[in-house]
C-alpha cells in the first residue's frame, strides 16, 4: 500500500540532502566569490533546488517544511555571511527571499494564474476548472475554480484541488 506521508518525507529529505550537498560543494570557494556571485550561484545551485516540484508540499506537516526552510536558511546565512545565530528574517528580506511555505503557495498561484490566462501546458489547463454562471450576476466576470472531491489525504496536496484552496 503506497503511503503518502511517507513519499513526502522521502521527497523533502531528497531536497534537503541534495541542497546541503550544493551548500558543501561551493563551500570551498566561497572566500573567492564576490557577493553577487554568491547570489547568483545560491539561486541557480539551491534555491532552483527547492522551488522544483514544491507544489506537492502544500499542506504538509510543518515539520517537514522546517526542514526545507533550515536548508533555505543556512544557504542565506552562507550567501550573506551572516552567523546562523543572527535573526534570519532580514537576511531573506535583503536577498528577496519568500519563506518556503510561502514560496509555495506563491509557486501554486502562478501555476493558476498561467492557466486561467492559457500560458500553462494543456494538461494543467484541463485540471482547473472555472465556474460558469447559468444567469447573470455582478459577479459573473470573476474567476471561481472548481474544487473535485477529495478521496485521498494526499488529495488536498494534488494541482487540481491546491489553487481553489489558496
Amino acid at each position: 500500500m503506497f503511503d503518502s506521508t511517507m513519499a513526502t518525507e522521502q521527497q523533502v529529505n531528497a531536497i534537503c540532502r541534495l541542497g546541503y550537498d550544493q551548500l558543501r560543494k561551493s563551500g570551498c570557494i566561497r572566500r573567492y566569490l564576490s557577493n553577487e556571485a554568491t547570489k547568483s550561484l545560491m539561486n541557480r545551485l539551491v534555491t532552483s533546488r527547492l522551488s522544483y516540484c514544491n507544489v506537492p508540499l502544500h499542506c504538509i506537516h510543518n515539520n517537514l517544511i522546517d526542514k526545507v526552510q533550515r536548508v533555505q536558511n543556512t544557504a542565506a546565512c552562507y550567501t550573506m555571511r551572516t552567523s546562523h545565530r543572527n535573526h534570519i528574517t532580514p537576511v531573506l528580506m535583503e536577498l528577496y527571499w519568500l519563506p518556503i511555505c510561502y514560496w509555495i503557495q506563491y509557486n501554486i498561484l502562478v501555476q493558476k494564474y498561467d492557466s486561467l490566462n492559457d500560458h500553462s501546458p494543456l494538461y494543467i489547463d484541463n485540471m482547473l476548472f472555472v465556474y460558469r454562471h447559468s444567469r447573470t450576476f455582478i459577479s459573473q466576470n470573476s474567476f471561481t475554480l472548481i474544487t473535485s472531491r477529495i478521496r485521498t489525504t494526499c488529495g488536498k496536496r494534488c494541482i487540481n484541488h491546491a489553487p481553489p484552496s489558496l
